[in-house]
């Protein structure tokens, strides 16, 4: 039988994996709480580590939620779908608008992430766009919160 620690950088890293994935496709979880405990138990030089599953794991999740309100207009029922057409025709060629409301909220949840994901998908920015404005920003974010409990505990 393995001796694998709870606090082995491997356990550490796949937990924060699944943590962000699980976070990433639940709009409700408590995926900042588990990053905060598995940070707490995680050897200092592992944060860089950390920050870089978090933020890919939490942006593999968003680019489902992304290509599924990549896909949502079909969906829309026809009384919404002016409300849709006036939001593309407002954000058209707003791309730079759109990349830093996509930072702002990954970075901040203000506004929240989750939907602010299925609407750009929804409002048909480039996927590109998306993957970068948001892992910029959910790098920021994580790296915020990753670094809480050394900030806390000095």
């Amino acid at each position: 039988m393995s001796d694998v620690s709870l606090h082995s950088p491997l356990v550490l890293l796949v937990a924060t994996a699944v943590i962000a994935v699980v976070a990433g496709l639940l709009p409700a979880s408590p995926g900042d709480a588990l990053l905060l405990a598995v940070a707490a138990a995680a050897p200092p030089p592992l944060l860089l580590a950390l920050v870089s599953v978090a933020t890919a794991g939490s942006m593999a999740a968003k680019s489902v939620v992304y290509r599924v309100g990549r896909r949502a207009p079909c969906a829309i029922p026809p009384r919404y779908r002016p409300w849709l057409e006036r939001a593309q025709a407002r954000l058209a060629g707003r791309r730079g608008l759109q990349r830093l409301v996509v930072l702002a909220s990954s970075a901040t949840s203000v506004p929240p992430f989750y939907p602010v994901t299925a609407l750009a998908g929804t409002l048909g920015l480039p996927l590109r766009d998306f993957l970068v404005a948001g892992g910029v920003g959910a790098a920021i974010r994580f790296t915020a919160l990753l670094s809480l409990p050394r900030l806390l505990a000095a």
